[in-house]
């Protein structure tokens, strides 16, 4: 009954229609106005066309002016066909430079959005190592391979499946970019994994039908997090632990921020997390943190400059919050501290 509830959801998402082979479908993306003399214009849009005819009109923000470059192409998302579209301009500022992707995946029958996701490759200027790292072309790779197996299809085996016997939470059979590739290969990865999914089924299973997408938006949040992380196995378990750590509640802020705090304390490991769990004042001011970063999180654009120096802020925060250990006092101060900080940004 799972198997066949896998079939319709993938039906209602793609009804079957028989017809001859579609025409071939091009891309471009189309520049728009300047608000400021002098710089690149401020929005573009990516037009999509099948035999001559547009299917597709998507406006959308520039990031600093640039008009991205796009590569379009058929593959299949979960082994079903679909239209990929890939989304890519450099960008640079003082501190890091490299490559932006921004993935739409289309249903050809309907030209509906099935998902999105952005990947980033960019390099700190001044240490020469990546700042984010997920290998977008060996992402472009698997997708052109027809082995690709999106988020949404992670978040049905979720709630559907029971975990595997052993390993990561999902089926490595299935892995589909660098940093799923490098979770199979280390235990301690796949130990970290694990808890994660295990956590999210949990939640899952315990909301209606109805709203287990929504609940599972903190997912894609931090797996988004987790794919640009793949530099090396220390930035990918880092990744997981944010997730998994105390201050990570915006999994579910709008809806229940307390019990995901709860859930979160199940997983603390290190002195000030568990000293943050075992104190009621604390674990307050752990939640409000988690909405203060959430409306801040919420104010930001995928994959633009300001979302990823506020996700590293974030991060440069927890290590800093680390080092109070058992000290109620100085956690206090930080959190408190941090929740002014995240306010005054989503003014």
């Amino acid at each position: 009954m799972k198997r066949m509830g896998l079939v319709f959801w993938l039906l209602a998402l793609f009804p079957p229609v028989l017809q001859a082979a579609p025409a071939p479908v091009t891309a471009e993306t189309l520049a728009g106005k300047s608000s400021s003399p002098g710089v690149g214009p401020d929005t573009y849009t990516l037009v999509l066309k099948q035999g001559g005819k547009t299917v597709v009109s998507r406006k959308d923000d520039t990031e600093g002016g640039h008009v991205p470059e796009v590569q379009t192409f058929p593959a299949k998302y979960c082994g079903v066909p679909v239209q990929v579209v890939v989304l890519w301009a450099e960008h640079n500022n003082a501190e890091w430079g490299g490559d932006l992707y921004d993935f739409l995946i289309f249903n050809p029958q309907n030209w509906g959005l099935v998902d999105e996701f952005q990947q980033s490759d960019t390099i700190n200027k001044e240490s020469g190592k990546w700042n984010f790292h997920a290998d977008a072309d060996h992402t472009i790779a698997i997708l052109r391979a027809g082995h690709y197996y999106g988020p949404r299809c992670r978040i049905f085996d979720l709630y559907t499946k029971p975990l595997p016997a052993k390993g990561p939470s999902f089926d490595c059979k299935t892995a589909s970019n660098r940093a799923e590739e490098m979770v199979c290969k280390h235990p301690e990865l796949a130990a970290l994994d694990r808890a994660y999914g295990a956590r999210l089924r949990d939640r899952l299973l315990k909301v209606p039908a109805a709203e287990r997408q929504d609940a599972a938006n903190g997912y894609y949040w931090d797996m988004g997090i987790r794919d640009n992380s793949a530099m090396s196995v220390k930035d990918l378990a880092a990744a997981y632990r944010d997730a998994l750590g105390t201050d990570s509640a915006q999994y579910f802020a709008e809806k229940q921020p307390a019990q995901s705090a709860h859930a979160a304390c199940e997983k603390a490991h290190t002195p000030s997390e568990k000293t943050v769990c075992a104190n009621p004042q604390l674990k307050t001011l752990d939640e409000q943190l988690a909405q203060a970063y959430h409306q801040a999180f919420i104010r930001t654009q995928p994959n633009s400059p300001e979302r990823r120096e506020l996700i590293q802020a974030q991060r440069n925060w927890l290590k800093t919050r680390d080092t109070c250990k058992a000290d109620v006092p100085c956690l206090e101060q930080a959190y408190r501290n941090r929740i002014q900080r995240l306010s005054d940004h989503a003014r």
